[in-house]
């Protein structure tokens, strides 16, 4: 990941000495595209950062961060059975953001194998939680799939851990990323009821 930076950064140069030469000639057509790709570089460059520093932590919103999910997922082949309710969209929480969208990614695609393909639902929700006191935000997976067997339940948490008889979690990854954000992770399932995996973060 570290020689990403790299090359990056000779892009990033090379997109300026055309960019001044397209200004100095009225080029503004040209101009503007380049600030696009200024603006992909840029974001692309924050997120090398967060993935090389798992501490990088940045505040945000659940409305930005559903945005830039369902950007991420757009061009998966499961994006049609995904379903979004979010509640608290302009609440502030402080995650690395790479880290936390690729967790809840993670959760989304454990419930893509675990749903029929042609009636399955999962409904990524947003929503209150903790006290008046203490508010919190909770981000919410949940399937109508197969569920998970209870005896598979007492073995998500360990690293490497995946089967697709059962669910496929994995899910040693999510609950670093979310321990690091300060926040509790928990699964609910039963088998033929469907699973929900639940993300609680503090509100900043």
């Amino acid at each position: 990941v570290h020689d990403l930076k790299s090359p990056l950064t000779s892009v990033q140069a090379l997109v300026g000495v055309v960019k001044l030469s397209c200004e100095k000639q009225g080029n503004q057509r040209e101009v503007r595209y380049l600030d696009q790709v200024e603006a992909s570089i840029d974001r692309m460059s924050g997120m090398i950062s967060e993935i090389l520093n798992g501490e990088h932590f940045t505040v945000t919103t659940p409305g930005q961060v559903i945005q830039g999910l369902m950007s991420q997922i757009s061009v998966a082949e499961y994006v049609d059975l995904v379903f979004v309710d979010n509640q608290l969209p302009d609440v502030k929480i402080e995650v690395n953001v790479t880290r936390f969208s690729r967790a809840l990614v993670n959760l989304i695609e454990n419930s893509y194998f675990a749903v029929d393909p042609k009636k399955g639902e999962i409904w990524i929700s947003v929503f209150p939680a903790g006290s008046e006191g203490e508010p919190k935000v909770c981000f919410s997976v949940k399937d109508n799939g197969v569920g998970i067997a209870r005896e598979a339940l007492n073995h998500v948490w360990e690293e490497g851990y995946s089967t697709r008889s059962s669910h496929g979690l994995g899910l040693s990854f999510v609950e670093k990323v979310v321990t690091q954000s300060g926040g509790t992770i928990e699964i609910n399932s039963s088998r033929g009821q469907g699973t929900e995996g639940r993300i609680v973060l503090p509100v900043c």
